[in-house]
């Protein structure tokens, strides 16, 4: 059972609610609604909907409002008003009698440590803007979770917020295939005097509109277009849909829900930011400006150049450039965020999932060294670390020194160290003079998996340059269970150039705060998931799979042999085969600093193989960055769709 907060302000919110709500209940997940708001005919059937007392009708003392930030502390919570008094008992009884699991907060911090101080952890929906006030501070701080429904590219949409689940912009609407710009500009002969343009002004339903100046503005500038207002100086349409579709262009406040829609919509933009609390549009408007999306701001109305340039500008951008912003998902990507967060059910204590975990190596003894040290204080240990030696004879001879007591070990206050754990080394041949990666891979997953007979047990692959956090097996079986058919990947941090005595003695805190996040790949906290993650960014170093799913991606393809290309083919595999990535947060790793070139020159030949062979696969080609630096360097170009050495 899940609650959800649904503030009576505009429409943006229950139109939220309304759409997570159904793709929860095609999962088997109840969310009741919780509002002033009467509950709408398209709430899910069998869902429950509690009604809640008004707080802001006229206060108690002379119709005036006393305290109700309680000085700066709070939002809303004028003393001695019934209503907030009954709507306040109204939800402690609702969680009483049906004991939520959780409840998101859209948007009210009152409601949300409210829910909180009833041991109910929180979700909360953050809106753009400065929020860094006490009270909105206060509601980040005590939540699980805070998601924001706009795209990772929306760089400094808010403030205020230590971190943020940002799932994309939600639209009402299923997002259409536009005209591009050229089919769009031969249809309409767009220009001031078209008469086939359509143009909507969108200004929304929470309050504020876009200024009757700059509506005069846009009809001066495009004065046979046909204009049509929703909101402001015009009439409310509930379903806007066909107006947006038939629209080359929308003048829109930058309410949040209204860029969702045109976004889904695909119709290009300009956009004016309306003075509301703690710069909300203002805020939108910046990210717009700095992303890749077809907006652009609208000019002052007294500015007529300028609206000249920006609607001819804006009649020209790409409508399908929105696609990063709304691409249908985010009602179920919050679903899924909500059913990750929910209790897992607990394994039966007599067959407990269990894992081993494989490690390809050539060379690199010191790292593997810590790497098992860091495995052999693993809050749950493995089964079995299986170690592939590629052409590294040396490997057994080095592990059998590893006795109890004589290695050191990455501290965790415990005293187990690598001696302690299971080990068995298989050995794989040079392939043509290449490292096999791919197969000694393969080779390891076979051994491992003549150990796990469970279905529920899990395959999980280091690379030889990581530790693993103490916490990272249990992560990832835990994800497991929440996650059964998807491919895991636990975030990797970088460490960077240390004594080794300091790595020797350091304890995963010491780790955890010396390491940085890979810049371009997702890092959630401890105890978040976050599923639907992009193929492209799945990496090697880490990652955790179940039998079922590991034989349905079919393994590493063996003809990738040396460096590069056989991970992002294993992650086009699985997503070819309907296997989703899901990101774990407490799946921690930190990856030991040594030396790289780059690019990588001495690679370039597995580089240019294993590219080909990829590219003949998949269409195009991998690790196009190391190629055009190698192209800038004059070692290789352009032949046809492919590379080739100069």
């Amino acid at each position: 059972m899940i609650g959800w907060y649904i503030h009576h302000q505009g429409r943006g919110h229950l139109h939220r609610a309304t759409a997570v709500a159904q793709a929860a209940a095609a999962r088997g997940l109840q969310i009741t609604g919780i509002s002033s708001l009467p509950e709408p005919p398209d709430w899910p059937v069998g869902a429950d909907w509690v009604q809640l007392d008004r707080d802001d009708t006229a206060g108690p003392d002379d119709g005036e409002f006393r305290e109700p930030t309680a000085s700066g502390a709070l939002h809303w919570a004028p003393l001695r008003h019934p209503g907030l008094r009954r709507r306040s008992a109204q939800l402690s009884a609702w969680i009483d009698h049906a004991a939520p699991q959780l409840l998101v907060a859209d948007v009210s911090v009152e409601i949300a440590l409210l829910a909180r101080l009833h041991g109910i952890p929180v979700v909360t929906v953050a809106l753009p803007g400065d929020r860094t006030d006490p009270a909105h501070r206060l509601g980040y701080e005590i939540s699980s979770a805070v998601v924001g429904m706009w795209p990772a590219e929306a760089t400094r949409i808010l403030a205020g917020a230590a971190e943020v689940h940002a799932l994309g912009g939600l639209s009402r609407f299923t997002p259409k295939n536009r005209a591009d710009s050229a089919e769009r500009a031969a249809a309409h002969q767009t220009g001031p005097g078209n008469q086939q343009l359509e143009v909507l002004v969108l200004s929304g339903g929470g309050g504020g509109a876009v200024t009757a100046a700059a509506i005069a503005q846009l009809r001066r500038t495009l004065p046979q277009a046909r204009i049509s207002v929703l909101g402001g100086e015009g009439s409310w349409e509930a379903d806007p849909w066909p107006l947006l579709l038939r629209a080359d262009l929308v003048l829109t406040a930058a309410g949040q829900n209204s860029i969702a829609e045109i976004a889904a919509s695909r119709t290009p933009a300009l956009v004016t930011a309306l003075d509301r609390p703690h710069q909300e549009q203002a805020h939108m408007l910046d990210a717009l400006e700095r992303g890749p999306w077809p907006a652009l701001r609208a000019p002052a109305p007294e500015d007529d150049a300028g609206w000249d340039r920006a609607v001819t500008q804006a009649l020209n951008l790409e409508g399908q450039d929105w696609a990063s912003w709304s691409d249908g998902g985010a009602a179920e990507r919050f679903a899924e965020l909500l059913h990750s967060m929910l209790p897992a059910p607990a394994a039966p204590a007599e067959n407990p999932p269990r894992a081993v975990v494989v490690t390809a190596v050539h060379g690199r003894a010191t790292h593997l060294r810590r790497q098992r040290a860091g495995l052999a204080l693993s809050t749950s240990a493995p089964v079995t670390h299986v170690v592939a030696a590629m052409e590294d004879p040396e490997i057994s001879a080095r592990l059998a020194t590893e006795q109890p007591g004589t290695q050191p070990a990455v501290s965790t206050g415990a005293t187990r160290d690598a001696g302690d754990l299971p080990t068995q080394v298989v050995e794989i041949p040079r392939s043509a003079g290449r490292l096999p990666l791919a197969a000694a891979r393969n080779l390891g997953a076979q051994r491992a998996l003549e150990q796990l007979p469970g279905p529920d047990d899990l395959l999980i692959f280091l690379d030889v340059d990581c530790i693993p956090d103490p916490g990272l097996i249990s992560a990832y079986i835990e994800a497991s269970r929440l996650r059964p058919e998807d491919l895991l990947c636990g975030p990797v941090a970088y460490l960077p150039e240390l004594p080794g005595e300091a790595l020797d003695s350091a304890t995963a805190v010491q780790l955890a705060a010396w390491a940085a996040p890979h810049p371009a790949r997702p890092a959630p906290a401890a105890g978040e998931i976050l599923t639907h993650g992009e193929h492209a960014l799945f990496w090697s170093l880490s990652f955790a799979v179940r039998r079922e799913v590991w034989e349905k991606i079919g393994g590493f393809d063996e003809a990738y042999t040396g460096y590069g290309a056989e991970d992002t083919d294993f992650s086009w595999r699985a997503r070819a085969r309907g296997v989703e990535l899901t990101w774990v947060g407490g799946a921690r790793a930190y990856h030991q600093h040594h030396p790289v070139s780059r690019p990588p020159v001495e690679h370039l030949t597995d580089i240019l193989r294993n590219g080909r062979i990829f590219a003949d696969r998949w269409g195009h080609w991998p690790m196009e960055g190391w190629l055009q630096e190698f192209e800038r360097m004059g070692l290789v170009h352009r032949d046809g769709e492919h590379w080739v050495a100069a």
